[in-house]
């Protein structure tokens, strides 16, 4: 069993580049600021051509229009956005993009985000 804070980029030192990066329960419980930084910081953990699949609920935000902006300027192609109905009129949606900028090294001992209590 390994326990490390998801957040910090040294948990991801021996995983990456990656082909597949699921950023899955994460963008809906962190900050906006941290929200930014984490999706300026995926490229790290991507090789070339890496999908990333994303989550987040779409009730009262516009934040899944900012989220989709900023993987465009991070360097990632948009593949699929989807919105599903939840319970209680709320919603969810599911995105996926490709990484298509150039190779980036990871920089360690960088805090991407930290949940919200």
């Amino acid at each position: 069993m390994r326990t490390v804070d998801a957040g910090d980029t040294a948990a991801y030192a021996d995983a990456v580049p990656a082909d597949l990066v699921i950023m899955i329960g994460i963008f809906g419980n962190i900050s906006t600021e941290d929200l930014r930084r984490t999706i300026m910081t995926a490229p790290q953990l991507c090789r070339p051509g890496a999908v990333m699949l994303w989550s987040r609920g779409t009730s009262g935000s516009e934040a899944n229009s900012l989220v989709r902006g900023w993987l465009t300027d991070a360097g990632f192609v948009e593949l699929d956005y989807r919105e599903f109905d939840q319970a209680e009129g709320e919603r969810a949606a599911l995105g996926s993009a490709r990484y298509v900028g150039p190779p980036q090294p990871l920089i360690t001992g960088r805090q991407m985000f930290t949940f919200l209590g």
